[in-house]
């Protein structure tokens, strides 16, 4: 089968959050590619509510670490498809596409059992020189002979308008609607370096002062959110709220609302740099966590980086790990924030 008769295309991308944000793109690639295509997603079921209403995702399928390799290859062949990408490239995910019998499969070919799964394999490196991750992804329908770029290959999540009323209320109702909305996620699930949680807590104080602060977050970052509600004042609790209990669709039509969004290198902030009005990333030069790989992809997003002189780079969540991510100052962080809702209020 050639790639111009593909008429059923399923992608692969069931792992983590922000990974799934960075591969936007590609449904974006193969619909202006593939125009008559059927495109399913394949996702993990914690990411699956992300895809809703996505002008250019026809289906969505879950599958986790649950799933067994010969369930995958079920899910494939029932689904019928003519082409598989396996963006998250794993050996299982690989041995399903094969045991499948999909006519085109493309696979990462690095490593040499995926690349025998494949029918059709790219060997860019990821690492040297960097790639991002969107640029990865877009490889595979690169390989297909679909050409676009990432400046090409416009990424887009849907914002449920009636979620995003209610969620426009429930913050009033909790903050009133006086100054900016600023929103800050302290965790990250320890996906890269993390800002220490006391300059979370010092901005939180900073932004509260100058406008209203939604601090996002979930079961994962209990003990920092508790941190910052213990850390307070009595005199700016009315215009700090710490959420936890909202579902994916209800995060996104919140940070909809957000006129900037802080946050480390975390799904949350590959969503808010789309949707947001502004975000504001922290992220350190370690090479396997380094912007030029996982920079937010969205248009408004100002990263800020600090440096790491070790030549073996400390473990996340190390103390000197928090000294490394330090060198990002409060008073820049804050500045950076208030920056971003002014220009934004002015506009």
């Amino acid at each position: 089968m050639k790639p111009a008769d593909i008429r059923r295309v399923a992608v692969f991308r069931n792992d983590r959050l922000g990974d799934l944000v960075c591969t936007l793109p590609v449904f974006e690639a193969l619909r202006l590619g593939l125009p008559a295509a059927h495109i399913t997603a394949i996702v993990h079921p914690d990411s699956a509510a992300l895809l809703a209403g996505h002008p250019h995702v026809d289906q969505i399928l879950v599958a986790d670490k649950k799933v067994s390799t010969r369930g995958l290859a079920r899910l494939l062949r029932e689904g019928r498809f003519d082409a598989v990408l396996m963006v998250h490239c794993t050996a299982r995910n690989a041995l399903a596409a094969l045991l499948s019998r999909t006519p085109i499969r493309v696979t990462h070919g690095r490593r040499w059992f995926r690349a025998l799964c494949g029918t059709h394999r790219f060997y860019k490196s990821r690492r040297w020189p960097p790639l991002h991750e969107s640029n990865f992804a877009l490889s595979f329908t690169q390989r297909l002979g679909l050409p676009l770029t990432l400046e090409q290959a416009r990424p887009q999540l849907a914002v449920d308008l009636t979620i995003q009323a209610q969620m426009r209320a429930r913050i009033v109702s909790r903050l009133g609607d006086e100054g900016p909305l600023f929103g800050v996620h302290p965790g990250n699930r320890a996906s890269a370096y993390n800002w220490p949680v006391d300059h979370y807590l010092q901005t939180v104080r900073r932004l509260a002062a100058v406008g209203r602060v939604i601090v996002t977050g979930s079961e994962h970052d209990r003990e920092r959110l508790t941190y910052l509600s213990e850390g307070i004042e009595p005199s700016l609790a009315g215009r700090v709220a710490i959420v936890t209990d909202l579902n994916l669709p209800q995060l996104v039509a919140t940070l909809s609302l957000v006129d900037a969004y802080l946050a480390s290198s975390t799904g949350p902030l590959h969503i808010a740099s789309l949707v947001s009005r502004a975000a504001v990333g922290l992220y350190s030069d370690v090479s396997y966590a380094h912007p030029n790989r996982w920079q937010p992809i969205g248009p408004n997003t100002t990263i800020l980086m600090a440096h790491c002189e070790a030549k073996e780079p400390p473990a996340i969540g190390s103390l000197e790990a928090d000294a490394i991510m330090s060198r990002i100052s409060v008073d820049e962080v804050a500045e950076r924030m208030i920056q971003a809702a002014t220009a934004r209020a002015a506009a």
